[in-house]
């Protein structure tokens, strides 16, 4: 038996293999089939999976009697779809793409095996027997999952949107809130995830006597926050994902009034705890390693709700509690194996 196995890498991670087998000297038959993989992207509901199909062709041809040949025709297209489903499934859960090349060049040799046997059978009884097996053996590699998704360690969350603070106590008697363009990147640890997030907007102040100085302004005020979010995921599921939080804030404020009635820079801090709610959007699954670097990956677009409590003090006189909304955009992106 003569065999010609080429590979061709090509960019975006495509390659073909191609065999072609001989003549049998047992019973007349030839059997061409060809082999290709190649890179497709398929939508499944709200989810997008991008990962490799397996394709076979073939084409034989056989001196034997109508009912025998296409009872050997049925023999190897079942085989062929049984190295299909088996060959995709292990590729498609590999985590390299180095492993590719060699997965491929395996089944090329089962499936050069297989069609031997079933070129080596000598009766019809035989032959029907094979094909009651290879029916069952179909039926229960396709009943397996075509991916298993086992989340790495490391992924990362990158942010857009808006906060909104309510002010109470003291600090609602000097300021109310408006709304803040926040923007926000994380980093997450298995379920633990840290964000580093700055925002941008107003405050208005009211009328008010600051220590018996009678003061008049109704400006909006520029309010700069920096500061970080520790997060714990609790509930993960396909289309949602909640998240208790600690958040701690340090705001820049311009034209805060001080005891001289002054206008200047003042810094203010403010803490606070609840959770963030997820609703993912859309997912695109991708399981096709990275040529160069490896692994794979999922990554979930979402709409974030959050809501937390918190206190906030810019002097002695000015603090008190607050209640924090927020919604973003999210784009959040995590390695898989």
């Amino acid at each position: 038996m003569k065999e010609k196995i080429g590979i061709l890498l090509l960019l975006f991670s495509i390659f073909q293999i191609e065999t072609t087998k001989a003549q049998s000297n047992y019973i007349k038959k030839k059997i061409d089939y060809h082999l290709s993989l190649s890179p497709v992207s398929e939508q499944y509901n709200d989810t997008i999976v991008s990962k490799y199909n397996v394709e076979i062709k073939y084409d034989g041809e056989t001196n034997l009697k109508n009912h025998e040949s296409i009872l050997f025709q049925q023999l190897i297209k079942n085989q062929i779809e049984l190295i299909k489903i088996k060959s995709e499934r292990e590729i498609n859960n590999c985590s390299k793409y180095e492993e590719i090349e060699k997965i491929f060049s395996n089944y090329t040799e089962e499936l050069n095996r297989s069609v031997e046997q079933l070129v080596s059978l000598k009766s019809v009884e035989a032959s029907k027997k094979k094909l009651i097996q290879l029916d069952k053996e179909i039926l229960r590699e396709r009943s397996k999952p075509n991916y298993i998704i086992n989340k790495k360690n490391i992924g990362i969350d990158m942010y857009l949107g808006v906060r909104s603070d309510i002010y109470g106590n003291e600090l609602s008697k000097y300021y109310e809130n408006c709304p803040a363009i926040e923007l926000g990147y994380g980093v997450s640890y298995k379920d633990f995830c840290l964000y580093l997030h700055l925002n941008y907007g107003k405050l208005k102040s009211k009328q008010f006597d600051f220590e018996r100085l009678n003061s008049n302004i109704s400006e909006d005020i520029d309010k700069t926050e920096v500061g970080a979010t520790f997060t714990y995921t609790v509930f993960d599921t396909h289309k949602w994902r909640i998240a208790p939080s600690i958040r701690y804030d340090y705001a820049m404020v311009s034209k805060l009034l001080d005891e001289r009635n002054t206008d200047k820079i003042h810094g203010a801090y403010k803490i606070s705890a609840g959770v963030d709610t997820d609703y993912i959007l859309s997912r695109r699954l991708c399981l096709r390693p990275k040529q160069f670097f490896g692994g794979k990956e999922i990554e979930d677009i979402a709409i974030r709700g959050s809501f937390n409590v918190g206190y906030m003090k810019f002097s002695d006189q000015i603090k008190g509690m607050l209640v924090q909304f927020g919604i973003s955009f999210n784009i959040y992106g995590r390695l898989i194996h």
